[in-house]
């Protein structure tokens, strides 16, 4: 009855285990942090020794892998904080174009991946702040675009009503 905590392949937790060491081999901290919050909601101090040994193990493999990510992001992020600053300067970009821009920094930002450090939080906080204020110019200009069309939708509405009679 050692078994018994088995209930289906999905749960057995040799099978997630092995799943979350190979998600930490391969360096993707998003599904290793997925796969030990599954872990976690049936973890049960029934389980093994070996089991929970090698779970704790692989806990700290990915505490110091986000450690590691973080060490080496931080600076990108930084970098990323500069560059959306300096376009939050340059109003004689075209919004089109800024927009663009921030778009852009903002996928380079994504791709760095979740930081939950302190540190990371502040300049996610200095990279959005100055991302928003970036972007005010060009919402205006969107915004004036948009209701040209508008007018412009209207003007031909009336003109296609007038040929109609």
């Amino acid at each position: 009855m050692a078994d018994s905590y088995i209930s289906n392949p999905t749960t057995d937790p040799s099978v997630q285990l092995q799943n979350l060491y190979e998600a930490l081999e391969a360096g993707n901290i998003k599904q290793a942090l997925r796969l030990k919050t599954s872990f976690m909601k049936h973890f049960s101090d029934s389980y093994p020794r070996e089991i929970r040994d090698k779970f704790h193990l692989l806990t700290e493999q990915l505490r110091e892998l986000e450690d590691w990510q973080h060490f080496a992001t931080n600076p990108k992020r930084e970098e990323l904080c500069k560059k959306m600053e300096s376009l939050q300067r340059h109003n004689e970009i075209h919004p089109e174009e800024k927009a663009k821009a921030i778009k852009e920094l903002q996928e380079m930002w994504r791709q760095l991946g979740p930081s939950d450090s302190s540190e990371g939080q502040r300049l996610w906080q200095r990279f959005k702040r100055a991302g928003d204020t970036a972007f005010s110019v060009c919402a205006d200009y969107f915004t004036g675009k948009r209701e040209h069309r508008d007018k412009n939708l209207q003007e031909r509405i009336k003109i296609c009503d007038s040929l109609d009679l």
